[in-house]
């Protein structure tokens, strides 16, 4: 839903419910292929090979709210700001693993029954807010500038029935985790059928001080160039970015 007053005030706000479908699957496999001559097992025999297969599947929804909002300060300059709330999401995760080996004197092997858990836990995710200020140049092109704060303290983990493991692991999120800021400013130039764009975005680090280890403490500066074509009938566009 979205309005705008006197086509100077604009509000916009959405509700979003993504839906979680996520699965992984590993499979491992080994076979001896050494001398024949190897130690063999005392009871089983020489070993011949071993095979592992994991499977874990998150399957869920959940639900938030963006709100923002934009305001024209003169007809070529603009202030925006927004605010993204919490994701709260109910996820089941499905875990199954099974390992078999192989020995030269056991055709059948020996295996590991499926072991398959559910798991059944609340996942909220960290907000957001920001805002910014863009700027027209003319039938140039524009310049934009933009501020982030995304609080990675306040999410958290509820595990249904263990309040007490929840409280643990959500301690050791908030160590872990350290609040980010991020700064993009960017741009487009117009040359005649030509568009140049550039853009700078850096990101703090989202580890607190104990949990930096060496000289990288995984801030993100990234880089973006952009090159496009605007005819009457075609449009292309090239874009580079490095993080």
């Amino acid at each position: 839903w979205s309005t705008s007053i006197k086509d100077k005030y604009y509000f916009g706000v959405s509700l979003g419910i993504p839906l979680i479908n996520y699965q992984t699957e590993f499979i491992f496999d080994e076979t001896n292929n050494g001398p024949v001559g190897s130690t063999p097992n005392a009871f089983y025999g020489r070993y011949g090979g071993l095979s592992i297969s994991e499977t874990d599947k998150y399957t869920g929804a959940g639900v938030n709210l963006k709100l923002g909002g934009l305001v024209k300060l003169t007809d070529n300059l603009k202030a925006s700001a927004y605010i993204h709330t919490p994701t709260y999401t109910q996820l089941t995760q499905e875990y199954a693993i099974t390992a078999r080996s192989y020995y030269a004197n056991s055709t059948a092997g020996s295996s590991t029954p499926w072991r398959t858990e559910e798991f059944q836990f609340n996942y909220i995710t960290p907000f957001k807010f920001g805002g910014g200020l863009s700027y027209l140049l003319g039938k140039r092109g524009f310049i934009g500038a933009e501020y982030e704060f995304n609080n990675l303290k306040s999410q958290m983990i509820e595990l249904e029935n263990e309040a007490q493991f929840s409280t643990s692991l959500n301690d050791a999120l908030w160590r872990q985790n350290n609040n980010t800021h991020t700064f993009k400013i960017g741009g487009e130039y117009v040359l005649e059928s030509l568009r140049f764009r550039g853009g700078l975005n850096y990101r703090t680090t989202p580890y607190s001080q104990n949990f930096i280890f060496g000289s990288n403490n995984a801030s993100a500066l990234t880089y973006t160039l952009g090159l496009g074509y605007r005819g009457k009938q075609v449009s292309i566009d090239l874009a580079y970015m490095n993080t």
